[in-house]
C-alpha cells in the first residue's frame, strides 16, 4: 500500500512543526508537504496528488475558505481540515455562506462511500458489534465467508456462527477482551458456515468508545486462515517426520548456514566424530576443518554437488584444537555434500549445505583385504602360467624340435624312398614346424617372457610391430612418462594383457585398417587408448550379446581394469570406428618425461 500524503499550509513555522510531530505519532509510514502560502500550495497540487489537506484559516495570500472555493471549482473531493484557532466569527460566517460546510460533507460522503466501496471489493469480513456483541455492519466479504446473507448477519451475536463443539470457550475468551476493554489480535476461532462446513478465522479488533469512555463496540476483521492452517499442519508434520528421520537415521546428517556454520547434527553424525554434545560445536565453519580438501571446498563454492571418499585424520583436529572429540587416528568417511535452496518468488535463494556421511573405515579395510587377496591370487596364477611357459618352451618345443629334425633326417640314409613317401615325411615335418610355432605362442600369451627382460613399453612395442607385420594393420603408438615409473608387476602385466586382448578383438571383429594407442602417465593415473577406424558396433547390444553368447573379450577387460580400481570407458557406433579409454590410479609422485612413439605398417 502506498503511504498517505499529507499536505500542511501553515505559515508559522513553529506551528507547523508541531502538527507535523503530531501527526507522525499516528501515521509514521507517511510523506508530509509543507507550504506557507495557499498559492504555492495549488500550483504542486496536480504534482502531488494529497489524500488530506490541512490549512490554517488565515493564510498570507488567501484564507482557508477561498482555497475551499478554488478546490471546489476544481472538482476535488480530497477531504480537507481547516485550522480555525487563529480565525473569528466572521470568517466562520463567512465560510458557512460559501457553502464551505456543503464543501467539507460532500468531501466526507465521497471518502465514507470510498470506503465502503474498498471493503466490499475485499474478501475479508470487515465488521462491526456493539457493546454487547451484536453486530451492527458487515461488508460483503461476511457473506462471502459466513455463507449468510448480510441481513441474516445483522443483529445476530458474534458467538453465535462458533462451531458448537467450542462455542462457549471462544465466547468466553472474547468476551474476556471486551470487558477489559483491550484489542484483540491474532484471535483464532472456527466457524460453522451455513452451508455446515467449517472454517478456521484470524480475528484482530479494536475497541471503540463515546466521549466520555464509555465502550460502544468492537470494530474489526475476520480472515480465512484454513488453508494457512492446512498447509501449516502439513508442514509441520513433515517437519516432525522429518525430526524423526534425521535423528533416527544411521547416516551421519549435518545442516550448515549459508555462512558455513554447523546449525543442526543429527546423533549419528556425532557419534562418528565423537562428540559429546551438540552445543559443542554449533557454529563450527564446515571449511575450517582440515580435513576437507581444496578441491571439494573450490567444488562447493561454484555450487556443485560433491561424493567423494575420504580419510579423516583426528589428530589434525586435535592439533588446530578445532572441537573436543573422544576418537583418535584415521578412519575412512564416504561424503556427499549438497548446496541447498529455497524458491522464494520464482528465485532460487542458497540455503546452506547439506552433509551426509559414513564411517566406511570397515568396508575400507575390507577392500584392502581383497585387493591384497586378489593380488595374491593374480600373482600365483601368473606363476603357474610362467611355470606352464617353461615347460611348453623347455620340454614340449625342445621334444618337438628334436622330432622335427628326427623327421627331417628320417630319409638320409634312404635314398631308393619314394617319392609319396617323402612328400609325406614333409607334410609331418612342416606339420611339426607349426605345432612347434603354436607351443612357442602358448608359451608366449602364458608369459611374455620380453615383459622380465626389456620391460613394458618395449614389449608393447615388438607386440603391436608383430601385430601389424602379421596382419597388416597399421598401428600407431606413442608412450609418455611411461619409462620413468616403476611398476608392480601386478599393474605392468595386466596393461599388457588389456592392450594384448585390444589387439585382438580388433583383429577378430573390427575391419580396422589402422589402430592408435596411447599409453601416457597423467598423475594421479595412468592413461590407455585404443582407438580404430573399423566397422563399429552398438555399444548396448555388443555388451547383452557377449552375456548372452559367453564371449569374454570387452568383459575381461573390464574385469581386470575393476581389478585395479580403474574406469573404462567405450565409445563405438556402427561404422564408426571403436574407441576405448581406461584409468588406472597410479601413487608414483616423481614422473619423467621420455617419450616413445613408433609407427607400423
Amino acid at each position: 500500500m502506498k503511504p498517505l500524503k499529507f499536505v500542511i499550509i501553515e505559515d508559522e513555522k513553529a506551528h507547523f512543526i508541531l502538527m507535523k510531530q503530531a501527526i507522525i505519532n499516528v501515521f509514521p509510514d507517511i510523506s508530509i508537504y509543507h507550504f506557507q502560502r495557499g498559492g504555492a500550495f495549488l500550483e504542486k497540487f496536480n504534482v502531488i496528488d494529497p489524500d488530506i489537506i490541512i490549512t490554517e484559516c488565515i493564510l498570507p495570500d488567501m484564507d482557508g475558505v477561498e482555497l475551499l472555493g478554488i478546490l471546489d471549482e476544481k472538482g476535488s473531493d480530497i477531504p480537507v481540515i481547516m485550522i480555525t484557532g487563529g480565525g473569528n466569527k466572521k470568517v466562520a460566517v463567512k465560510a458557512m455562506k460559501q457553502e464551505a460546510w456543503d464543501y467539507l460533507k460532500e468531501s466526507l460522503r465521497k471518502s465514507e462511500n470510498r470506503f465502503r466501496d474498498l471493503a466490499d471489493g475485499i474478501s475479508d469480513w470487515i465488521w462491526e458489534i456493539d457493546a454487547q456483541g451484536g453486530y451492527t455492519y458487515s461488508n460483503s466479504g461476511g457473506e462471502k465467508v459466513s455463507g449468510y446473507p448480510l441481513d441474516e448477519i445483522i443483529g445476530k451475536k458474534f458467538y453465535d456462527f462458533f462451531s458448537e463443539e467450542r462455542r462457549v470457550i471462544l465466547k468466553n475468551r472474547f468476551l474476556q477482551a471486551m470487558q477489559a476493554k483491550k484489542p484483540v489480535l491474532d484471535f483464532e476461532n472456527r466457524i460453522d458456515q451455513k452451508n455446515g462446513n467449517s472454517l478456521i478465522l484470524e480475528t484482530n479488533a479494536v475497541p471503540f468508545f463515546d466521549k466520555t469512555g464509555n465502550l460502544l463496540g468492537y470494530r474489526g476483521l475476520h480472515r480465512n486462515i484454513s488453508k494457512r492452517v492446512q498447509m501449516e499442519t502439513a508442514l509441520r508434520e513433515s517437519e516432525e517426520k522429518f525430526r524423526k528421520i534425521f535423528e533416527e537415521s544411521p547416516i551421519g546428517i549435518a545442516l550448515f548456514n549459508p555462512k558455513c556454520q554447523l546449525v543442526d547434527a543429527n546423533r549419528s553424525c556425532l557419534n562418528i566424530f565423537g562428540i559429546a554434545n551438540l552445543a559443542d560445536v554449533i557454529g563450527l565453519r564446515l571449511f575450517d576443518n582440515p580435513n576437507v580438501p581444496d578441491r571439494v571446498k573450490t567444488q562447493l563454492i561454484r555450487g556443485e554437488t560433491v561424493n567423494y571418499e575420504t580419510p579423516y585424520n583426528f589428530e589434525k583436529i586435535k592439533k588446530q584444537d578445532l572441537y573436543k572429540t573422544k576418537k583418535s587416528g584415521t578412519i575412512f568417511l564416504e561424503v556427499n555434500v549438497s548446496t541447498r535452496w529455497l524458491s522464494l518468488n520464482k528465485k532460487n535463494s542458497f540455503n546452506g549445505y547439506l552433509v551426509q556421511l559414513q564411517d566406511i573405515s570397515k568396508r575400507k579395510k575390507a577392500e584392502k583385504r581383497i585387493k591384497k587377496l586378489s593380488r595374491q591370487l593374480v600373482k600365483t596364477q601368473e606363476m603357474e602360467r610362467q611355470r606352464l611357459a617353461f615347460n611348453l618352451h623347455d620340454n614340449m618345443a625342445q621334444d618337438l624340435s628334436t622330432l622335427k629334425i628326427s623327421i627331417d633326417t628320417l630319409l638320409m640314409d634312404q635314398p631308393d624312398a619314394s617319392v609319396k613317401t617323402r612328400e609325406t615325411v614333409s607334410k609331418l615335418s612342416q606339420m611339426t614346424n607349426r605345432i612347434i610355432m603354436n607351443v612357442r605362442e602358448m608359451a608366449y600369451d602364458l608369459r611374455p617372457v620380453d615383459l622380465d627382460r626389456l620391460g613394458l613399453v618395449k614389449t608393447v612395442i615388438r607386440c603391436c610391430e608383430e601385430f601389424s607385420e602379421e596382419h597388416n594393420i597399421e598401428v600407431d603408438f606413442f608412450s609418455g612418462g611411461m619409462d620413468e615409473i616403476k611398476l608392480d608387476f601386478n599393474t605392468e602385466i595386466i596393461l599388457f594383457r588389456l592392450i594384448r586382448e585390444a589387439l585382438n578383438n580388433i583383429k577378430k571383429h573390427a575391419r580396422a585398417t589402422r589402430v592408435v594407442i596411447r599409453l601416457v602417465v597423467s598423475f594421479p593415473d595412468i592413461i590407455l587408448r585404443i582407438e580404430d577406424n573399423g566397422i563399429g558396433f552398438n555399444v548396448i547390444n555388443r555388451i547383452d550379446s557377449a552375456f548372452n553368447e559367453k564371449r569374454m573379450g570387452l568383459l575381461s577387460m573390464k574385469e581386470r581394469v575393476a581389478h585395479l580400481n580403474g574406469k573404462m570407458s567405450l565409445k563405438s557406433r556402427p561404422m564408426g570406428g571403436t574407441k576405448i579409454v581406461i584409468e588406472i590410479p597410479f601413487e608414483e609422485e616423481n614422473i619423467g618425461q621420455k617419450e616413445n612413439s613408433l609407427n607400423y605398417r
